[in-house]
């Protein structure tokens, strides 16, 4: 049930798996399970690794760019658009290089 609940919060952005995994971990230690609470806790650091680093690596491989520049286009459109923005700011990202990167190459002075 734990980690049916994990991952649906973890699909919301705002709240993540944190939300449900910190409070397990609390309680494991309050309760004196300190292997459960050591489980929950690389349960956690394992998803944030992968939600952190990896993820924008393989999105970044996927669609030709840095993965900082995913983190920080999915972000802004968070901030600015909500969810939606998650999916669109990247996407306007991509457009948005692709676009400079094609005037400068029918640029005259690029021109060899």
């Amino acid at each position: 049930m734990l980690s049916l609940l994990t991952s649906i919060i973890d699909a919301l952005p705002v709240f993540g798996s944190g939300f449900i995994l910190w409070p397990a971990i609390l309680i494991s230690l309050v309760g004196k399970s300190g292997a459960l609470a050591l489980g929950y806790s690389a349960i956690y650091i394992l998803l944030q690794v992968e939600r952190q680093i990896i993820q924008p690596k393989i999105l970044g491989m996927q669609i030709g760019l840095h993965p900082l520049a995913i983190l920080i286009s999915v972000f802004v459109g968070l901030k600015l658009i909500g969810v939606l923005g998650m999916i669109i700011g990247p996407v306007l990202t991509v457009i948005i290089i692709s676009a400079y990167e094609i005037k400068e190459k029918d640029n005259p002075k690029n021109i060899k």
